[in-house]
Order: C-alpha cells, then structure tokens, then sequence
C-alpha cells in the first residue's frame, strides 16, 4: 500500500529550530521492511501550507494518510486531516502521537476527518492496520488502534504491553528532506531511551513510556555514526530523562569513547541524577551541555508539582556541572501550582545568582495525559476552555491561570523575566 506521513506545521517553526519527526521515521522503517511505500510531507521544514499541502496529497495518491501530534500542534494536525479529506475524501486518516494517546476519545468523537487514532508507541499498531485495510481484515484485534465501528460510535482497543525497543532499527531518515535539516542546523536528535522515573504532574512523560526501556549502546553508535556520516556535527538526545540510568550512560558513553564518535552531545537531565563521575564520563564522551527542567526554586511550589526535589539539589547540580565544564541550560515554569507574583520573582532573583549559560520561561501548560489536566482544582488551576489545544491562539493568549494568577499575569511575569534575565529590564 502507499502510505503518506505527514508532520504538520507547527506554531513554533518561524522562531525555533527544527528537526525531523523520528516517530514518523520508526513508522517508516518498519512500513518499508514489510513491502509497504512510504512517502512523507514535512511541513515545517519545508515551508508548506495547506494548498501545497493538498496539491502534494493529491500527487502522491496514498492509501492511506498518517500523521503525527503532540497537543502543541493539534490543531494544525486536525487542519492537515481535513485538508487531505478534502482532496481525497475516501482514503482513510490516522492520527498517532502523544496527544491522541490520551485523547482518543475526544479526537475521533469531535472531529470527522480522523478516521483512526493509534496509541503510545504505534509502530506495529500502524502495520497492522495497513495491512488490514489493503486485505479487508477487522479492526477489532489491532492493539492500541481506535476507530468507529458506526457513526457515533467510538471504541479504542487496548494497547500492547511496552517492547523491546531494540527489535526496531533506527528510523528511517530517507523519507525527510535531511540536507533542509543539516543547512537549517548542524544539531539533529535522536531517541535512546523511553519513559522518566519523575512524577511531575505537568509532565505525560511517565504514561507515555509507560516502563522505562533503554537501547543498547551498539544500536545507539550505530545511528550516530550514520547521523555524522549526513554531515551533522553535534546530537540533542531528547530522552525525556538520559541520565536516569546511570549504569547505562556510563556504557553509552564508554561506547562513545572506545568508536571515536565524532560527534558532540547534549541531553536532558535531571537535577537529581546529578554526581561528578557521572558527568566526568559524559563531558569525555562529548557532552558540552545539560537540559534541566528546575521549573521553580520555591520549595512550596516544588512539592505541589511533585518535582521530587529542592533548591539544594539544584545547586548541588550547578556546581557539579562548574566542576566537569558542562553548561547547563536551565528551564523555568511560571505559574506553577502554589505561584504568586512574589514566589516567581523571588524565583527569578535567585536565577539571576546562580547565573545559568541559557534559562528558558515558559508558562503553565495542561495537556491530556496528566494530573494538571485530570484534576486541574486540585492545584489551583483555572482552564475557562478544556479543548483550547484545538484553537491556534492559545500561543498569544495562555489558555491556563491559576487563582493567584491570571493568564494576563503570568504573561506579563514571564516576559519580565525574560527582560530583566537576559538585558537588565530593558526591551
């Protein structure tokens, strides 16, 4: 069958970087080794809208159409679905990723255009239902696969345990525009492990990867190899938690050391992970920075988040990075569970001391598939619109306030964190 994937436009590809779409690569590599073609539209990349969209939709003639959401981009992945309706109504649309894995209710009941939804990790799920649909077989025994057995009729059946990721080879990168990627960033990603021992209620990192899982350090050179072969100089490993491991990283990186992998790296840790010899290994293998999510050094907030840490872990963390030569790029949430104007800027007094490389503020989010969104009253959480991830405004006009603070005011902190962090207050 052919078999189109799309990753749609994203709010964030005018002032952010960005890198290929890996989920859609594994769904590739795996469509591609069972005799199916696969084509892929990358949209952010490459700069295309729903008309050239819908001209390169009705080019390909698939059998089907994939794509991929977070709920970041939701609605720009329901804008793709029905623009490949559109141009041919009866080829079926699925819909995978993070956001209808703990929505999939709500995205085949509220929206038409989406004939499937796939849950977690669907690259076998994907398989099977290409393959029913190209022999006319039932749904009903393909794990994690949602669908509508009659109009108005939604059932989802349940997914399969977590495998081993080792069986799947690397993702396909063949089927995205890779030299775009490389003259667009010498930095590219890849995935090494899933799921995060952390609880953080703003957080579906836990509930998608469901048990922790780990690739083996040869598959891991493998892929880096391949990427440094492209021409790509440096690697963002986008594990939710790298580090959590710590008898792993030591034989990642003492792979990395013993192949000569000429290929500089940087990852996402947490602050309680943290120990010199750790990080020692990491900084020989190639680390040159650390991704930390501290979200806010109030101890109040901290606990409501369920962070699992405090603000002496943290500093703890800082100098043991100033030990390795490792820069840390810290990330702050403002309107946290427990916030008040004066806990974020006591927050941001104390960042502006311990003078991190690179801080992000970024405000309060709530996305399915976590506390903050099962049982927002709970943390103090106000969300006037519970669908606001399918509107594109939500960017401009934060869609999330708590009691303390309104959307207007954590706008207004935000930015002058911002400012005063990075220029002394001055715009």
């Amino acid at each position: 069958m052919r078999v189109l994937l799309i990753n749609p436009q994203t709010p964030y590809a005018r002032n952010a970087l960005v890198h290929p779409p890996l989920g859609l690569g594994y769904l590739s590599r795996v469509l591609k080794e069972n005799e199916h073609d696969v084509g892929c539209i990358d949209m952010p990349i490459s700069n295309i809208f729903i008309p050239e969209l819908q001209r390169e939709i009705e080019d390909y003639r698939p059998g089907i159409v994939g794509i991929t959401s977070t709920t970041q981009i939701f609605a720009y992945a329901c804008e793709a679905a029905r623009a490949a309706k559109e141009v041919l109504p009866e080829v079926p649309v699925v819909m995978g990723g993070v956001h209808p894995t703990f929505a999939p209710e709500a995205t085949l009941a509220r929206h038409r255009d989406i004939d499937f939804v796939m849950l977690f990790e669907a690259e076998f799920t994907f398989l099977a239902l290409v393959n029913a649909l190209e022999h006319a077989l039932a749904f009903d025994g393909i794990p994690g696969l949602g669908f509508r057995p009659t109009p108005g009729e939604v059932h989802i059946n349940p997914p399969e345990a977590p495998w081993d990721r080792n069986i799947v080879p690397i993702p396909d990168r063949s089927i995205f525009p890779m030299k775009q990627y490389l003259q667009n960033d010498l930095e590219t990603t890849m995935i090494t492990s899933w799921s995060c021992p952390g609880k953080c209620v703003f957080c579906s990192t836990k509930r998608m990867g469901r048990v922790p899982r780990w690739r083996h350090p040869d598959n891991i050179i493998a892929e880096m190899k391949e990427l440094r072969s492209m021409g790509f100089r440096s690697v963002f490993f986008g594990d939710d938690s790298f580090t959590s491991n710590k008898k792993w990283v030591h034989q990642v990186c003492d792979a990395m050391i013993a192949e000569k992998v000429d290929l500089v790296w940087t990852c996402n840790m947490r602050a309680v992970d943290t120990d010199v010899p750790l990080l020692e290994k990491m900084r020989a293998a190639g680390c040159y920075r650390v991704f930390t999510g501290f979200e806010t050094l109030n101890r109040n907030a901290l606990h409501l988040t369920q962070k699992g840490t405090n603000p002496d872990v943290y500093v703890r963390h800082i100098q043991n990075l100033e030990k390795v030569g490792i820069e840390l790029h810290a990330a702050f949430i403002i309107g946290c569970p427990g916030d008040t104007e004066e806990t974020v800027l006591e927050t941001l007094a104390a960042i502006k001391q311990i003078a991190p490389r690179m801080v992000t503020f970024n405000n309060i989010k709530v996305y399915p598939g976590t506390p903050l969104f099962d049982a927002p009253e709970e943390f103090g959480l106000v969300i006037p619109d519970p669908f606001w991830f399918e509107k594109k405004d939500w960017i401009e006009a934060i869609p999330v306030g708590t009691k303390q603070l309104p959307p207007a005011k954590i706008r207004e902190l935000q930015m002058r964190c911002r400012l005063e962090y990075y220029n002394g207050g001055q715009a």
